[in-house]
């Protein structure tokens, strides 16, 4: 249910930017990688500073991946 609000307000917000004249980029799989790489060390930071707050950020982590494949199905 709040996925498909999400991606309705997505096509408002991107019908907005493109009346604007903002231009749409669609990453390709290269790129995509590159990015998942970058914000892989950004986890792997708050991972450790959860660590350091007696949090399991690795299992908060792997729970937030899973319900997000689940709900982008």
């Amino acid at each position: 249910m709040f996925g498909r609000a999400m991606d309705e307000g997505d096509k408002v917000g991107r019908a907005i930017a493109e009346k604007a004249g903002n231009n749409i980029v669609a990453l390709d799989l290269a790129e995509t990688q590159r990015w998942r790489r970058t914000a892989g060390a950004v986890e792997s930071d708050w991972v450790n500073e959860m660590k350091g707050k007696n949090i399991d950020g690795a299992k908060l982590a792997s729970e937030a991946r899973a319900l997000i494949a689940k709900h982008a199905k």
